[in-house]
């Protein structure tokens, strides 16, 4: 499992927004939210692996 960095709070127009970053693995993306107030949710991504796109260095 790889674990993010330090959190940092940013807003969008009240919204928060998640940039996810990939290791080119199949796996499963947990994100968890709480906030003071609110129920706690969570979110779980199911990813899978696919053939890289060419690049141009």
């Amino acid at each position: 499992m790889t674990s993010s960095g330090p959190w940092k709070r940013k807003l969008f127009n009240g919204l928060a927004q998640i940039i996810l970053q990939s290791t080119k693995e199949a796996g499963e993306v947990t994100l968890k939210a709480t906030a003071k107030g609110l129920k706690p949710a969570v979110l779980k991504v199911k990813t899978t692996a696919v053939q890289a796109r060419p690049s141009v260095d």
